[in-house]
């Protein structure tokens, strides 16, 4: 008998995917990386699409070492 291995899925969804779900999902997958676990990490939002992120965000999350600039 074979056991399959499925990788996780894990999705952070806010308003307009600019700020708290963007930063959650860096800010997980940094977390991720570091302790080597094999997940698919996405955020999404509910208003807008194709937004950047905002840039309180990206200098927030520039401030602990994370790069959020290509959101």
């Amino acid at each position: 008998m074979s056991v399959a291995v499925v990788n996780p899925s894990v999705l952070f969804v806010c308003t307009a995917n600019i700020c708290r779900s963007p930063m959650a999902e860096v800010m997980f997958r940094r977390r991720t990386d570091d302790m080597r676990y094999a997940c698919s990490v996405s955020s999404a939002g509910f208003l807008r699409a194709n937004q950047s992120a905002a840039e309180l965000a990206i200098r927030a999350m520039a401030d602990r070492g994370i790069d959020l600039a290509d959101h």
